[in-house]
């Protein structure tokens, strides 16, 4: 028969290991809301190799969401933002800028494990579209929107 401190012990051990689990499972991404994801700088993203990586913050967030409101307000081909979900992965570029790479995909796209891992489509319209923006100067470029396939 097991002992009530053995039990606790055993129960203890296995709480740690759950935690450990699970920490590991979260670690190259902070959850910021259900609409966006800021994955951390330790998230392996294959088109930022070679770049000095930053975790974004909220305020990086927040100043790069006002940026891609006012870029976008003439782009008829995207609707309201809050239909889209959003990732967010920071670099250093090759002059020391902080830009943040916005990847964003429709609310209502089936079968993409958004919140997890970066996504990258082929087509789809304008469920999906990208740009990065360069927090220093305040510039969008590189604005991508999918295509119909």
């Amino acid at each position: 028969m097991i002992s009530k401190k053995k039990l606790l012990t055993i129960s203890i051990v296995v709480f740690i290991i759950i935690i450990c689990i699970v920490l590991l499972i979260f670690r190259n991404f902070i959850i910021v809301n259900t609409d966006y994801k800021i994955f951390k700088e330790t998230y392996d993203v294959y088109q930022l190799k070679g770049f000095k990586r930053f975790t974004p913050q909220k305020n990086d967030v927040h100043k790069g969401r006002m940026l891609a409101e006012k870029f976008l307000s003439n782009k008829k081909e995207i609707r309201n933002l809050s239909d889209y979900n959003t990732q967010y992965f920071g670099y250093i570029d090759q002059s020391g800028n902080k830009i943040v790479w916005a990847n964003y995909i429709c609310k209502n796209s089936p079968g993409i494990d958004w919140q997890h891992d970066l996504f990258i489509v082929l087509d789809g319209g304008n469920c999906f579209f990208n740009f990065k923006i360069n927090l220093n100067t305040g510039i969008i470029y590189d604005y991508h929107v999918n295509g119909e396939g």
